[in-house]
């Protein structure tokens, strides 16, 4: 059983004295899901273990950016392994077939769920549509 699986946000009656500024438990979430030439791909919360391997990858590319000259073939690289380490359903020939700018977003995109930022953005999302929702809907007499 995946550590994720086993937390779930808990919600503490009485905090005493203290204001909780993060809720830690919040960012163990649901599935990322994006989408790619017409299929939907996953991407998990990480355990601490496989978001080692994504920093690992992502530290290739800064001795990429480093060198005089770069090969596609190292490119393509950099980025086959970095998606398929946070999504084995990434191949290299779906790597092949993205653009720049797909392929910029998915790195943003693994970047902002390798560090929380992603789940605490839907959230954020969430409630900003609730509370507009509540605001233009009148109440039920």
């Amino acid at each position: 059983m995946k550590l994720w699986n086993k937390f779930k946000p808990v919600r503490d009656k009485h905090v005493g004295d203290v204001e909780v500024v993060a809720d830690l438990d919040a960012l163990i979430s649901d599935d990322i899901a994006f989408r790619f030439g017409g299929k939907t791909y996953k991407i998990k919360p990480l355990e601490a273990g496989e978001a080692f391997i994504v920093w690992q990858n992502l530290s290739k590319l800064e001795g990429l950016t480093k060198r005089d000259e770069v090969t596609f073939t190292e490119v393509l690289d950099f980025y086959t392994d970095l998606f398929s380490s946070v999504c084995p359903e990434i191949k290299r020939s779906d790597v092949e077939q993205m653009s720049q700018p797909q392929c910029a977003a998915l790195l943003q995109l693994i970047l902002d769920t390798v560090t929380g930022r992603v789940f605490s953005e839907s959230k954020k999302k969430v409630g900003m549509m609730r509370e507009s929702w509540t605001q233009s809907t009148p109440p039920i007499s």
